[in-house]
């Protein structure tokens, strides 16, 4: 919980940055997109600091290896999700 939180935190800010300079459907891929990819290097980052006791290089890649199953099933669901969301709320707009 330590890193997840102040992630979500900078997901958010970047996003408010994202959403001024682009259109409509460029910076929502870009929001989805990097969320889940930001959420996936800070959180592991985290999980490493914290549960590692001999710290590497090697570790810490290891690391990110060992999560590369979970972060595909995370950025599809983010992007199913997400496809839904909006489009549910532009068939409401129109």
């Amino acid at each position: 919980m330590l890193y997840i939180y102040p992630t979500y935190f900078l997901i958010g800010a970047l996003s408010r940055l994202v959403i001024k300079k682009a259109n409509q459907y460029i910076k929502v891929s870009l929001i989805t997109i990097g969320s889940s990819v930001i959420f996936f290097l800070i959180t592991n980052l985290g999980w490493y600091l914290q549960f590692n006791t001999i710290y590497s290089w090697m570790g810490l890649w290891n690391n990110y290896v060992d999560a590369l199953p979970f972060v595909k099933n995370e950025i599809l669901g983010t992007v199913l999700y997400t496809s839904l969301v909006f489009g549910y709320h532009n068939l409401l707009i129109k």
